[in-house]
This record gives structure tokens, sequence and C-alpha cells, in this order.
């Protein structure tokens, strides 16, 4: 081994510290009660999935993870892979403590230099990070790998799995998540509330005037929600109904201008083409004045000219208060056309929204059976804990053995746990239908 020069400022620093923690490690090595040892500790080995960690006290920045790989070994700084698959922890500590000192630990300083510092055994700590998980199966609601921490009990494990499956008693259909049910009969009641709450504004688009009442609506909603909802259906009830008013006096203002320009144009088209018949009379007759040489030319002239102007005007305000009329009766058309179109849409919304609001009734009804099924199931099996059969399947130095389990037995990492509930389906059946009466 080979052993840094240091200055005697550094040495005496490196050595007080040595001391102070030679005196803890000491302290730390004193013998401990039996009745204060976990049975965790005395018969745990480790195997695959197992995680451990490395530190040497007075280097902090080593601090390693060390994962068990499938083979059954960690790989340690410096010394490489270890078996430590079916060793217990102190076993592995001892193999680590004896070969890790033959390394000089180096480390660069602040100024680019580098530090060499000697690694004690009695600095080098071992510990397990990470556990293997448990492994719950059989009727539980949610079946699978629970992650395994000192003293776990079947009771916690089956608690954090959330709890005995009782929908599945009997039939093995799939598990029964309470909080995933109360989270669907909220966003089930939330959708409800917003169709019916729709189908309230569609009722008086159609122009049913109904009121709102609320009693109608689910009851585990939160006033504050509901009333948002409310408050939206109401605000767009309000922007709507001002959009359509607002075009239907625009429409009926139309109609007004229309009607009144047609009647001044009628009449003027009236008066004008009675004048145009006047005026044709009397190019007529001037026409005959000027055979007979009584009046010049440029008198027919003149007279011609008036006819032919007044005749077109008369044509062009006929054509003025035709047009006027197109303009009434289509805006006329337009408004009946506004009126049927909102009323077909809402009646066609009213009807898909009625549709979609019995849907989420029927699905708010069967979450609501599940969940009142789930209760009564519980109550029965709380008034049954007898009929739990608790099986442990554990690996040890012969294999794999089968222990009968209880409630407060404690696990060990890598324990499968198998869950049968000898409760018969009719009972639980019975229990649901009692409390849904």
């Amino acid at each position: 081994m080979t052993l840094a020069i240091v200055t005697m400022s550094e040495l005496w620093k490196s050595l007080s510290l040595r001391l102070a923690l030679l005196m803890f490690c000491t302290l730390a090595t004193l013998p401990v009660p039996a009745s204060a040892l976990s049975p965790l500790a005395s018969e745990y080995r480790l195997e695959a999935g197992d995680v451990i960690e490395l530190s040497i006290m007075g280097i902090p920045e080593v601090k390693v993870r060390i994962p068990v790989d499938l083979d059954g070994d960690a790989s340690f700084p410096l010394i490489g892979e270890i078996k430590v698959a079916g060793l217990k922890l102190s076993d592995v500590r001892t193999q680590v403590r004896n070969r890790l000192p033959q390394f000089v630990y180096k480390n660069r300083t602040i100024n680019n230099g580098d530090t060499s510092q000697l690694i004690e055994a009695n600095e080098i700590s071992l510990r397990i990070l990470e556990y293997r998980p448990v492994y719950l199966s059989g009727d539980i609601a949610r079946q699978g790998e629970v992650a395994y921490r000192p003293g776990l009990t079947i009771r916690q494990a089956v608690s954090v799995a959330g709890g005995y499956s009782l929908l599945g008693v009997g039939n093995n259909n799939s598990a029964l998540d309470t909080v995933e049910l109360q989270n669907r009969e909220i966003a089930l009641a939330i959708n409800f509330a917003k169709e019916k709450a729709q189908v309230w504004r569609l009722q008086n688009v159609l122009g049913r005037q109904v009121a709102i009442n609320r009693s109608e609506f689910p009851s585990n909603l939160s006033p504050e929600v509901l009333n948002q909802i409310l408050d939206l259906e109401a605000e767009h009830l309000r922007i709507e109904q001002n959009d359509y008013e607002v075009e239907k006096d625009n429409l009926i203002k139309v109609i007004a201008t229309a009607k009144e320009r047609t009647a001044n144009l009628t009449e003027q088209a009236k008066s004008e083409g009675e004048g145009a018949k006047l005026d044709a009379e009397d190019m007529d007759r001037v026409n005959e004045l000027f055979k007979k040489n009584l009046v010049p030319a440029s008198r027919v002239t003149e007279v011609r000219r008036a006819a032919l102007l007044s005749s077109s005007r008369a044509q062009q305000t006929s054509v003025a208060a035709d047009n006027a009329r197109k303009d009434h009766d289509e805006a006329i058309a337009k408004l009946q056309r506004l009126l049927l179109t909102r009323r077909i849409a809402a009646a066609k919304d009213l009807e898909e929204a009625n549709a979609k609001m019995e849907s989420l009734r029927a699905e708010l009804d069967t979450v609501k059976k599940k969940l009142l099924a789930g209760t009564a199931g519980a109550s029965l099996l709380r008034a049954r804990a007898s009929d739990v059969h608790i099986w442990i399947f554990r690996r040890n130095d012969n294999g794999q053995s089968r222990l009968v389990g209880e409630e407060d037995t404690e696990l060990l990492p890598g324990d499968v746990v198998e869950v049968n509930l000898n409760i018969n389906g009719s009972e639980i059946a019975a229990q649901a239908a009692d409390a849904l009466k």
C-alpha cells in the first residue's frame, strides 16, 4: 500500500478526524439487545432487485447506489463485481471491508492538485437502500407489486393496494377501484349538470320560460361548481338572445323601410306615369299642328324630348318600386328563416342534450350501484373476517415455501401474497340490493 505525503497541518487535521471517526465507529459496534433486532435483520438475504448503498466516512462524495442485477451480482467501485445473491448484508459488508481498504482514494483539490486518502475498514458503510417489492395476487383491488419497507404487514400491503376486491368475489372479474369510481361519479355528475343546464337554456330559446330547479341536479356537486355551470349557461343564453334580438330588429327595420319606400315609389311611379301620359298626348297634339305648319320644328323637338324624359323617369321609378318591393319581401323571408332556423336548431340540440343527459343518468346510476355494492360487500367482509384466507410464498435456502399468513403477519422482500375471500357472491349481492332499497 502506498502512503501519500502531506503537510503537517493536513496530517494533524486528518489524524483528528480519524480519531473522532474511530470513536464513533466503536460506539456504533457495541452489542444491541436481541429484542431490538428486527426479524428481517437476522434472516434476510440479498436477491436480484435489491439496491444497496456504499458510503465512506470522510469522503462525502463517495456515495454509490448499487443495484443487484438479475445474475445476483453487485458492481462496487474499485473492487468490481461481487456475487451477493443469497448472502446476508453483514457477509457482503465483511467482503467489502476486507477488499476496499487495499486501495487509495485520490481526490482533486480546488487548486487542481491531488490529495490521496487511505480507506479504513471501519470507515466503510453499507446498507440496503431499497428492498425488492412484495407482490399481491388474488382478491385484491390492484394486484401487482407493493414497495417494501421494514415491518410491512399484510394488512398494510393490502391497504396500499386498494383493499380487498369485493365485486370480483366468486366470478374472477376485474377489481373495483373505489377511488376511480368516486372520481368517475364526480366527472359524470359534472357532465350531467352541464347537459341539464343546456336543456334549460334550449327550452328557454324555444320560448317555454322554464325556471332552474336545483333539486334536479346531482347532489354530490359542490354549490360553487353548480353555480359556475349555471352562470355560464345563463350567460350563453343572454348573449344568444341578444344576438337574435339584434338581428331580428335589424330585419324588422329593413322591412319597415322597404315597405315605406315601396309605397312612396309606387305613388311616385303612378304620378310620373300620369305625367308621361299627358306629355305623350301633348306630343301627339303638337305633331298634328306641325303637319299643318302651325308650329315650328323646334317646338316638336322640345315636346318630344319632354315626353321621352317623363316616360323614362316613370319607368325608372316603377323599377325602383319593384326593387323596393323585392327588398321588402326578401327581408320578410329572412325574418321567417331566422325564426324557423333558430327553433329547428334549438329543437335538435334539445333532443341531443336530453338523450345525452339520459345516458349520463344511466352511467351515474351504475356507478352509484357499484359504490353501494362495494360498501355493502365491505360491511359483509368486516363481519366475516375469518373467511379471508392468506398464503405467503417465500423463497428460502430450500427453494420456495408456502406459509399460512394473517393480516398482521410481517412480510419479507420478494414475498408473494395470495388472498382468497371465501365469501359467497350471493351474500354480497343481497347486501348490495338491501343498500339500494
